[in-house]
């Protein structure tokens, strides 16, 4: 007869806390290494699509309120597309973003952008804590006496398309709201 072997077979058990706190340390690791490459390198490819995809706050102004990178990246891309389409070689001036110096040129608009974006927001905050508000009908109204100022619909539509890259709802919510907020705050003081 044969004689029986007895092999110690050890019952299988997933060590949790481990698991746990090595997915929880990746993750963290990843949002870190996200967050560093959309911050240090806001012009890479991925970074801008990121930052548009899941827009988190560059400035917290409070009541909720903050600028975000969403809001960035669509204003340095209009402020790209103003400078870009414009031909300033008669002024002797040159406007390339790809260079060392014209990234540095980008910056420092990048940070006026910011502090427009924040007094943008400050205003508006202040307004309704003032029980000021701009409704769509008055927004939709000053539109259309700003227009009429500037030309026909379809001609500052087009303008607005070439320098900026802007459709009417852009320049409603990047220069007349603001304006009319500022304006109301302004005749309140």
């Amino acid at each position: 007869t044969m004689a029986e072997i007895d092999f110690p077979i050890k019952r299988f058990r997933p060590q949790w806390l481990k698991i746990v706190f090595a997915t929880t340390l990746f993750g963290a690791l990843l949002v870190i290494g996200v967050l560093l490459l959309v911050y240090t390198m806001p012009e890479n490819a991925f970074s801008r699509i990121f930052a548009t995809r899941f827009p988190f706050p560059l400035v917290l102004v409070g009541h909720g309120v903050a600028v975000t990178t969403k809001g960035l990246s669509e204003n340095r891309d209009a402020l790209r597309h103003f400078y870009e389409s414009q031909d300033l070689a008669g002024l002797g001036m040159r406007v390339d973003f790809t260079t060392d110096d014209g990234k540095k040129r980008l910056k420092l608009r990048e940070k006026d952008l910011i502090n427009k974006m924040f007094e943008d927001k400050v205003i508006e905050l202040i307004a309704r804590d003032r029980n000021i508000t701009v409704t769509s009908d008055q927004v939709a109204q000053e539109t259309t006496v700003k227009m009429n100022e500037l030309g026909t619909t379809d001609k500052v539509e087009e303008t607005l398309a070439r320098l900026y890259g802007w459709t009417i709802a852009d320049f409603q919510a990047q220069i007349v709201r603001p304006a009319m907020y500022e304006e109301a705050l302004l005749g309140v003081y």
